[in-house]
């Protein structure tokens, strides 16, 4: 017999996937909520299993679950320990026939009330949704009256239909509601209920239509301001089926899903339905943590991208009306999250607003609750407001309002029912009514700022910025890209530098793109990107951005002498300088020389960043990453990256640098990971304080409260390692010992060919390539993914890549012999793109004849130029370069303008190269060169074609 849960659920629960357990066709088992205490890794693997982590844990090593109890059996069975709430409902139920009108409940509540069926008496006094007479009615049935009553203000909208047939209805609530075209004014929406059994999501937006009608000409609570300006848009419930479901009995009360037959015997059972909240189109499918692609979980996805009427209907209509702002509330975890939730840690280009808005911890703009960007705690993917925002340019919010507590009262002491607790919400007027009121500030916030979006109002006054800019402290190259997220209505950002306090320069900027994954996005703001240029190794650069008489905060970087030009970097991260597993500090790298000397026997020169040299920073994208094509990520023997004084968890600059990594692979770069035990704090999964590191911010033991501060800690994920570096989720130990380690035969899978044993190594990992778990066929973004070195006597793998990544579970300095480590860095940046360099040494009987070649690739052109429109135009070419002098340089003739006879373009002509000096030999390298044009709106333009000839010199000091 499992033990009883007693107390209150104040954290939020997960909710099971596992296989339908055998069943009576006729028969459904009844749906509980239970606690789970285990290990970090068990917990982490319910949502790998697919069950519902959406709504976070209660405490750190325990959690929520909603379950059957076939369910719960089987996760005990797998060791972790699990109590029911209350009493746990073990009989079954009769199925209810899929496709057919639901049945009328028997059991009445005070507050809480069915969608469209008949609602059963209230048990005490009735309060919600009543008629005038103070009768309990549904929430169709209300809202349809208040529609009525006010029809000036009120328009009723049919968007489409349900499985079982009910209309989907949203109510728009404006000033002359019923004449104005849908969409025709700034626009805010509000839904509850999407996950059937959170009825207290359906209360609020119920009492928020209420209140705005019953406010309508109350100058003193703004309302009438808000309906003359702004179209105000409520959908009592998303998922009707599936909430009128809840209704039924108390064996189906904790309902999540719509009411889809996904098993098609005819009835609705404890699997059954799909999750409308991952069957939304954007980024479905993405992966298996995010959703499942299992139909009994409670994440299911679906068999395609909306797929169910209730979720392709609501994107129909979002298209069509195009709200500046929405809420989609949910229950229980009490948290604000914003977009964008399908990747950790990845923040969407409208963040300053959207973050200033949902507040802090310390000031949340909903009292009590924790804002936070979707991806920061958990991943979703085929997720609403995602989808809203990525698609439909609206910027939506997911509100996780309060769980249940107390005693049972009113409906919720119905026969064989639970306490209060989680989704059951106690069914008492004061307590819903104060969940309502001190959401409504927020929501008011909302309509108040659909007008005016990039200037909202804010109950808790909220500040946004003009601009964000990406600063970072050291450069290693010349020149430089800088990176502001400006107000768009700013108009065009101009980026600006000084060079030792000398005089000031002066560029444009452009648009970033979003790289290869993360995508464009930015409503009301843009990430503006501009090059800086003409300093040289020492100098120290001022920069900051303007824009619409504005001016950016500025930044200063320090031009580094250790930036030379070349095409790989050395991340060398040995964290010598820290503690673990180190015994005390050291003084400098142990095995930097291993991986340079390989790299020189490959013919390819590398330049260095050493993490502990560099004062523990980490190298940043724009600093540091993106001046390279390759990056050479080695760990040595580093355990977890510790700041001195830190005894738990990892330092805040080890996820900061992951993070990094991760944007440089997304604008193309190329990785190459290294270490018996690299990245071991994000196989952890360990714990980091978000405000700092040790010691100015206390340190984490995991993701609660670090010590003196309300901001939760933050679990390092290991997404990075799966979608990005190739290695499934778990990882297998192979050996842990020097011995049982050197035993095994290391052997490259084609096309790597080196065959090698490790020795000094006493710990050996296996990896599981993420396409073994997630087929490529389903899950095409991991389809490159591969072993690379298989392991004697293992299945698992020493090495794995992808088209852009490798990871090595061993360091060059494992590799006794140095031709081995030779032919492993060669076939590692072969696969990677990076060419050797040749060179020809002269011997007797032969000589290197002195050599200065430079050859330009196809004509560069523009297209066609827009009159009247501001726009910088820009293409591209490239030059190889052949230079056997000791140094060479690439120099072009002034630009001047381009010219169409005898007519000039207002603005000159800009030439960009991407390198222009070499401090060696070089053989067949290609040099972007990029040529950019600035067309004003106020500059004329003569009809023709426009040129200009340049002459290129590659010269030498050094023949």
């Amino acid at each position: 017999m499992r033990r009883v849960y007693l107390g209150a659920m104040v954290g939020a629960l997960v909710s099971l996937g596992v296989a339908q357990p055998s069943l009576a066709a006729d028969r459904a088992e009844p749906l509980n909520q239970y606690i789970v205490t285990g290990t970090d890794a068990q917990l982490k693997q319910l949502g790998a299993e697919g069950y519902d982590v959406t709504e976070g844990a209660d405490a750190p090593g325990r959690t929520g679950i909603v379950a059957t109890p076939a369910q719960a059996d089987v996760l005990e069975a797998k060791g972790y320990d699990i109590a029911p709430v209350g009493k746990e409902q073990t009989a079954t139920a009769a199925a209810v026939a899929a496709g057919i009108p639901l049945a009328d409940p028997t059991w009445g509540y005070d507050v809480f009330r069915p969608y469209a069926l008949k609602p059963a008496a209230c048990q005490t006094t009735c309060s919600g949704a009543v008629d005038a007479a103070g009768q309990p009615v549904n929430l169709k049935t209300f809202y349809d009256t208040l529609a009525a009553a006010n029809p000036t203000l009120v328009k009723r909208v049919v968007y489409g239909q349900s499985l079982n047939g009910l209309d989907l209805v949203a109510y728009k609530v404006t000033a002359n509601a019923n004449t104005i075209a849908d969409g025709g004014k700034p626009g805010v929406m509000f839904h509850g209920a999407q996950h059937a059994r959170e009825w207290i999501s359906a209360e609020v937006v119920r009492r928020g239509f209420q209140y705005f009608l019953e406010h309508a000409t109350d100058d003193a609570s703004g309302i009438p301001a808000v309906l003359a300006s702004t179209e105000t848009w409520f959908i009592p419930v998303l998922n009707p089926d599936g909430y009128d479901y809840t209704f039924q009995s108390s064996s189906t009360r904790l309902w999540r899903k719509n009411l889809r037959d996904t098993n098609g015997n005819g009835t609705i059972q404890s699997g059954d339905g799909i999750d409308t909240n991952r069957n939304f189109s954007e980024k479905w499918r993405y992966d298996n943590e995010g959703a499942s692609n299992t139909p009994s979980s409670d994440t299911y996805r679906g068999p395609t991208p909306e797929s169910e009427p209730e979720v392709k209907s609501f994107h129909e209509l979002m298209t069509r009306i195009k709200p500046e702002f929405y809420i989609d509330y949910h229950s229980y975890a009490q948290l604000v999250l914003y977009p964008v939730g399908w990747q950790v840690e990845t923040y969407g280009g409208d963040n300053p607003l959207m973050e200033s808005l949902a507040g802090t911890d310390r000031v949340p703009a909903v009292a009590g609750y924790d804002p936070d960007v979707g991806g920061e705690l958990y991943t979703t993917n085929g997720e609403i407001t995602d989808t809203m925002y990525l698609q439909e340019n609206v910027l939506g919010y997911t509100v996780e309002l309060d769980g249940g507590s107390g005693g049972a009262v009113g409906g919720t002491k119905a026969p064989g029912s639970s306490n209060p607790s989680g989704f059951i919400f106690q069914d008492r007027e004061a307590d819903v009514q104060a969940v309502f009121a001190k959401n409504l500030p927020f929501m008011l916030d909302l309509a108040k700022s659909a007008p005016t979006p990039d200037q909202p109002s804010s109950h808790i006054g909220a500040k946004i910025p003009d601009f964000v800019p990406a600063p970072f402290t050291t450069s290693y190259g010349n020149p430089q890209t800088v990176e502001v997220n400006a107000r768009r209505a700013l108009g065009a950002v101009t980026v600006k530098w000084q060079i030792n306090d000398g005089a000031v320069s002066s560029g444009p900027t452009t648009e970033f793109d979003g790289g290869e994954r993360y995508g464009e996005s930015g409503v009301y703001y843009h990430r503006m990107r501009g090059s800086v240029s003409g300093f040289k190794a020492g100098d120290k650069v001022k920069v900051w951005f303007e824009a619409g008489g504005k001016s950016a905060d500025a930044f200063t970087f320090t031009a580094s002498p250790l930036g030379r030009g070349s095409q790989v970097l050395v991340l060398a991260a040995e964290d010598y300088s820290g503690t673990s597993p180190n015994a005390a500090p050291g003084t400098g790298p142990s095995y930097l020389s291993t991986y340079l000397e390989a790299l020189g026997d490959a013919g390819i020169p590398a330049d260095v960043y050493d993490f502990d040299a560099q004062g523990r920073n980490l190298a940043d994208l724009h600093g540091v990453l993106g001046h390279y094509k390759a990056v050479i990520w080695y760990t040595g023997v580093d355990d977890y990256v510790r700041d001195p004084g830190q005894t738990t968890g990892v330092s805040k600059v080890f996820d900061d640098q992951i993070i990094a990594v991760r944007d440089y692979l997304n604008e193309g770069g190329k990785v190459l990971v290294a270490g018996q035990r690299a990245l071991q704090g994000a196989w952890s999964q360990y714990s980091y304080n978000p405000l700092g590191r040790v010691p100015a911010a206390p340190q984490c033991s995991n993701t609660g409260n670090a010590t003196g501060q309300l901001e939760n800690c933050v679990q390092v994920s290991n997404d990075f390692l799966t979608y990005w570096m190739g290695a499934g989720s778990s990882r297998a130990n192979v050996a842990t010992t020097e011995a049982t380690v050197g035993a095994r035969t290391i052997t490259g899978v084609s096309p790597f060919s080196a065959a090698f044993s490790l020795t000094g190594q006493a710990y050996l990992p296996g990896f599981t390539p993420t396409s073994t778990t997630l087929s490529p066929s389903l899950f095409p973004w991991f389809a490159s993914s591969k072993g690379t070195h298989a392991i004697s006597g293992a299945t698992t793998f020493a090495g794995v890549s992808t088209d852009d990544t490798l990871l090595w579970g061993f360091g060059l300095e494992n590799v006794a012999d140095r031709a081995k480590r030779k032919s492993l860095v060669f076939e590692a940046m072969k696969h990677l793109g990076v060419d050797p360099y040749t060179s020809t040494t002269g011997t007797a009987g032969g000589t290197v004849p002195a050599t200065l070649a430079l050859t330009l690739g196809a004509p560069a052109t523009f297209g066609a130029f827009t009159p009247g429109v501001d726009r910088e135009y820009a293409t591209k070419t490239d030059a190889t370069v052949i230079s056997t002098a000791g140094d060479a340089t690439l120099t072009v003739s002034e630009p001047g303008r381009l010219t169409n006879g005898a007519f000039s373009l207002a603005e000159p002509l800009r030439v960009e190269l991407a390198k222009s000096a070499w401090t060696g030999p070089v053989s067949n390298e290609k040099v972007d060169v990029t040529f950019k044009q600035l067309i004003k709106k106020t500059d004329p333009l003569r009809t023709g074609s426009y040129s200009k000839t340049l002459t290129f010199t590659l010269s030498t000091t050094q023949p």
